[in-house]
């Protein structure tokens, strides 16, 4: 993940994904994150350490929880 640092927009829409790892936390400077139409259904709360995120789509995914 250390060679990401510095990524700031990620799209991973429509990929079947059911979890998302809290090692995603490491996108410091992450600034748009895309997740539309995966199967998500909880989001970590480590991932409320991105202090840059201005853009987070997670529509289309069966979320219960948030923290």
């Amino acid at each position: 993940m250390a060679q990401l640092v510095n990524l700031q927009r990620l799209n991973l829409s429509f990929n079947k994904l059911t979890i998302w790892p809290i090692e995603m936390a490491q996108l410091v400077n992450l600034q748009w994150l895309s997740l539309i139409s995966n199967k998500l259904t909880i989001w970590p709360t480590e991932m409320t350490q991105l202090a840059n995120l201005q853009v987070l789509i997670l529509a289309g995914n069966r979320l219960t929880s948030w923290p």
